[in-house]
């Protein structure tokens, strides 16, 4: 059977893809235990909802808020951003201006740290507090 973009395997693909594109702008991730407790926050949240990775791949949980699906959302820590971009989302195109001239440029990028979008505050930020505390 052919695998399209309906399938599975082509939310995997594109979830790893995400991943390395990451790592080439200094993605940090969490690790499985975090992970997990940010992840039971967002299942819990009214602004859980399907949401389609760039706009063709199939419907996944996400926030219906940001609109990012929550993987691979929830496991990113921080990675580097243009100063003053820190609250837009992050585009394609600055992912490439940031491959390209943050080893050129450094002080133009910020570490970015993800935080979660509810209008009432970052829901993650008690987590994330307690696992720095561990990591250190």
């Amino acid at each position: 059977m052919e695998e399209g973009l309906g399938s599975h395997s082509s939310i995997a693909n594109w979830v790893l893809g995400q991943r390395v594109s990451l790592l080439s702008i200094g993605a940090e991730f969490v690790d499985d235990d975090w992970r997990s407790e940010r992840q039971s926050v967002c299942d819990s949240c009214e602004y859980k909802a399907k949401v389609r990775p760039d706009g063709i791949l199939p419907e996944v949980d996400g926030c219906g808020k940001c609109k990012c699906p929550f993987d691979p959302k929830v496991g990113i820590l921080s990675h580097y951003r243009r100063s003053g971009q820190e609250d837009d989302k992050l585009t394609k195109t600055e992912m490439a201006q940031i491959v390209a001239m943050r080893k050129f440029f450094p002080s133009l990028f910020v570490r970015s740290y993800i935080r979660c979008p509810h209008e009432d505050g970052n829901k993650w930020e008690a987590i994330d507090k307690k696992h720095k505390k561990l990591k250190k």
